[in-house]
């Protein structure tokens, strides 16, 4: 007899038979598996320090080192001398319009006309600026049926 999900030969063991084939086994089998598999674990996690303090001390010294210098930045390399640049003819003088102030003033002007700057300068209309800080724009009284 079966029911969904059990079955009743299993059921109908108990503990000593369903650990029969834990118990026929010496205990020290098991034992020395774990501490295998433990020691290989910690061996493999624990490598670079076996190597770098047992194994190669040297060695050691001489990553650490390599480390250290491809961690430093190179010293930036002697400047070029610069060649002096040529003086611009006396009828082409610097004129206003070059001015930081007048080429903003410039740009604005070209860009004016632009569905960006139209919709970052528009101003709002009278009915859509709240009345208060605090207003949100809709009160109880709106909210009430007429």
């Amino acid at each position: 007899m079966k029911q969904e999900g059990f079955d009743i030969k299993v059921g109908r063991r108990g503990p000593d038979k369903l650990l029969t084939t834990f118990s026929k086994s010496p205990f020290w089998i098991w034992v020395s598996m774990s501490l295998v598999i433990h020691l290989s674990i910690s061996a493999f996690i624990s490598y670079g320090f076996i190597r770098d303090n047992y194994i190669d001390p040297e060695g050691a010294v001489a990553r650490k080192a390599a480390a250290l210098a491809a961690a430093k930045p190179e010293p930036p390399a002697a400047p070029k001398p610069v060649a002096p640049k040529p003086a611009p003819p006396a009828a082409v003088a610097p004129t206003v319009a070059a001015t930081p102030t007048n080429l903003n003033d410039r740009l604005l002007e070209e860009r004016k006309n632009t569905p960006v700057v139209k919709r970052i300068t528009e101003t709002a209309k009278p009915d859509e600026i709240p009345k208060q800080p605090t207003d949100l724009g809709i009160s109880l009284d709106d909210t009430k049926l007429k």
